[in-house]
């Protein structure tokens, strides 16, 4: 969600037998100060590519 205009960015819908983490790394823009999301997308790989986009 952008925080200035509180509109949804991107969204991904995945059928049951993909889980929602595969996707998680694509709906980020790359802009975004902050990531926020429920523990299950908190993976080392996830945070140190988070990190090196300044994230």
């Amino acid at each position: 969600m952008d925080a200035q205009s509180e509109l949804v960015r991107r969204a991904a819908l995945t059928p049951a037998n993909v889980n929602e983490t595969e996707v998680a790394d694509g709906l980020i823009a790359g802009d975004e100060a902050a990531v926020y999301g429920d523990a299950a997308y908190g993976t080392h790989a996830r945070s140190a590519r988070r990190r090196a986009r300044g994230i």
